[in-house]
């Protein structure tokens, strides 16, 4: 069965795009979620899904259609970024002012989030103490302990 999915796309650009899911990504699609998608000839962009569903777009319901849809080319996210409560907000923001819901989801976004090569949060490493170490008195005898280490 076909699924389709509707995006919203990082311009100024009235409504949401309609793209196809191929078979194999339609397990990770899901609302929320940045896909990488083409737009035009030869460009491409991150987009974010908005709705998955399997209804045949309007303008291809007619067999006289010339147009054909295009298939999302990758999902880059395996959970949402962008939780529903915070759609209805974008939704909210663009018709209070007026904006392509495009304009709110390139401002809301940082980003490091709208790049195509994926999304990697800062890391730390830390280490922990064992047991015996977590009292004052221990923690100054082993820092003195490695004082002397070095």
């Amino acid at each position: 069965m076909s699924c389709y999915v509707d995006v919203i796309l990082p311009l100024p650009l009235e409504g949401l795009f309609t793209y196809e899911v191929p078979e194999l990504l339609q397990t990770q699609i899901q609302s929320g979620v940045r896909v990488l998608v083409p737009l035009g000839k030869s460009k491409t962009y991150t987009a974010l899904a908005v709705n998955v569903h399997q209804q045949i777009p309007e303008n291809l319901r007619s067999n006289e259609s010339s147009v054909t849809i295009k298939r999302i080319l990758q999902v880059l996210d395996r959970h949402p970024v962008v939780l529903p409560i915070q759609l209805r907000l974008w939704q909210w923001i663009a018709d209070y002012y007026l904006s392509p819901i495009g304009e709110v989801f390139k401002a809301a976004l940082p980003a490091g989030l709208k790049q195509e090569d994926g999304y990697r949060p800062k890391t730390e490493t830390w280490v922990m103490l064992g047991e015996r170490f977590r009292t004052e008195e221990a923690l100054h005898l082993a820092l003195s302990m490695l004082g002397r280490s070095l």
